[in-house]
């Protein structure tokens, strides 16, 4: 999950989604008002067209300067002007050119759009109202890749940082494996344990942030005898098991 914050400074013109709306990468969720970005970004491309022009002109005199030098005809002194003067009209244009991309950045801030696809989760601000650099806009969270947190035995750590099969349990009694784990470097102090993050395969589906499931891990096997319990009967303080065999039961 993610808040989108303002980058620039504007008053709130259109909002387009709100709490619990689905959005598409990519989809515009806010704009803001842009006639001072828009102005800024008109004085920067005609300070670029004056660079242009200043730069056209310079090599136009560094050449004629050069033939002049060339045939005697002018001291080193104004070449080296000339070339001078090249050299700050480039300069300028660079500037010019970099003023201009942050103009067109700065435009750019004026429209929110959704870094990825998700579901709206809370609206910090109304239309009308003046968005600041840094203030947060609205709020979404993504359900395409999510994860299990669960805390584990410290105990059990040795074991699991083995390979070893993991199962995560839905509450309808489903059962998906996670993508990988990661163990955290750290233990809590106050209960012992140290959580482990679980990737879940991307859209896993009736699942939602904030959800209890339940996770397996498998840290051994062993082979046991067992018998259902409806061959069990309880007499008193025996236990007697009955086991059919060819018919007869003993």
């Amino acid at each position: 999950q993610g808040t989108l914050t303002a980058q620039t400074e504007g008053q709130v013109q259109e909002i387009h989604y709100d709490v619990n709306d689905s959005v598409e990468k990519g989809s515009l969720i806010i704009r803001l008002k842009d006639n001072q970005q828009q102005a800024n970004l008109a004085r920067a491309k005609a300070l670029r067209h004056e660079s242009q022009a200043l730069l056209s002109a310079a090599q136009q005199e560094f050449r004629r300067s050069k033939d002049l030098f060339a045939k005697k005809l002018l001291p080193k002194s104004d070449l080296d002007k000339a070339e001078a003067s090249l050299k700050a009209a480039k300069a300028r244009l660079e500037a010019a050119e970099a003023g201009l991309l942050q103009a067109k950045e700065q435009l750019g801030y004026t429209r929110l759009k959704a870094p990825y696809s998700g579901i709206v989760t809370q609206r910090h601000i109304e239309v009308g109202e003046v968005a600041h650099p840094g203030q947060a806009l609205i709020t979404g969270l993504s359900l395409d890749s999510l994860r299990v947190n669960v805390n584990v035995p410290q105990s059990l750590i040795a074991i699991l940082r083995k390979p070893s099969s993991i199962s995560i349990e839905l509450p309808d009694g489903r059962k998906i494996t996670p993508t990988g784990q990661t163990i955290f470097p750290y233990a809590d102090s106050a209960s012992n344990t140290i959580k482990i993050r679980l990737p879940l395969p991307e859209k896993s589906q009736d699942l939602l942030p904030g959800m209890f499931v339940k996770a397996a891990f498998n840290i051994g096997e062993r082979t046991v005898l067992t018998a259902p319990l409806s061959s069990l009967v309880q007499r008193s303080e025996l236990t007697a098991l009955y086991v059919v065999t060819d018919g007869r039961i003993s």
